[in-house]
């Protein structure tokens, strides 16, 4: 047992390290970046990009990157932590740094897929594919684990402290929170069976206290509709694209890697 538990911490420092030289490498050169995803370890000369002079991306941020240098802008499960203000100037950049007939690849929840699930009641999806998602605070903060929290910790999923002083950067503290608003499940579902995608996404971010918005949580709901109209006037041709279908290789590397097959939508923008 001794043995099994320091292979384990040996295994993890050594990916500590290999992470941390990586990531250098791809500080160093890189000529694509891979936007929302923090300093992860995606693929060679592909930078992570979540923040700028210690503040998260927003309405305000410049990016310092050439014109027309990238190859593939990659996004995964970022847009829905971000409001349209801050899509539109971060995407108009991306747009300025890709290089003619280069891919801007998005992926985002499917909240359409999402609700249908809850709708549905099909808890087959989500033990086959989906997977659950319970955390160990939900049961003493009264967060049952069931389809109507599952789906709801999908549309509005919030924690009561910022968001860098969250468990995965060191820190503890016993009453910290990540999880869906606390809302009877007759009514998360009565307010499914009669809203649409994205009115029932509204709804339940309204339910999240205001003071909590702005933690990192999910505050914004994206379909390829929305995406589509925001982008294609810019001079993307905006294409529904699916799990590692990208024209882009290492768009669809990025893609196995992250591994979020069973619960996204996949979008492909291509500079024109």
């Amino acid at each position: 047992m001794y043995k099994n538990l320091m292979f384990k911490l040996l295994k993890k420092k050594i990916k500590q390290v290999l992470n941390f030289i990586l990531r250098n490498i791809n500080s160093f050169y890189y000529n694509s970046i891979d936007l929302g995803s923090g300093d992860k370890f995606s693929i060679f000369f592909c930078k992570g990009i979540d923040q700028l002079n210690g503040k998260f991306l927003n309405k305000d941020s410049k990016l310092d990157i050439k014109k027309e240098s990238l190859r593939f802008v990659y996004s995964s499960h970022f847009i829905e932590h971000i409001d349209d203000e801050t899509f539109l100037n971060l995407f108009y950049q991306c747009y300025q740094f890709l290089k003619k007939g280069s891919v801007l690849r998005i992926v985002t929840p499917n909240f359409e897929l999402i609700k249908k699930v809850l709708d549905e009641n099909d808890t087959n999806y989500i033990n086959n594919y989906a997977g659950w998602s319970e955390r160990p605070e939900w049961k003493s903060n009264g967060i049952k684990m069931n389809i109507e929290n599952w789906a709801l910790s999908w549309f509005a999923i919030y924690q009561n402290q910022p968001f860098l002083n969250s468990p995965e950067f060191g820190f503890s503290n016993e009453s910290f929170y990540r999880g869906p608003p606390k809302i009877d499940a007759r009514l998360i579902r009565s307010k499914s069976k009669i809203l649409n995608a994205e009115n029932f996404s509204k709804w339940a971010i309204e339910q999240v206290p205001k003071k909590f918005l702005n933690n990192g949580g999910h505050i914004n709901f994206w379909n390829f509709e929305k995406i589509k109209k925001y982008l294609e006037p810019i001079g993307f041709e905006c294409i529904e694209s699916s799990y590692a279908k990208s024209i882009n290789v290492d768009c669809n590397k990025i893609d196995r890697i992250r591994n979020r097959r069973y619960i996204s939508s996949y979008f492909e923008m291509v500079k024109k």
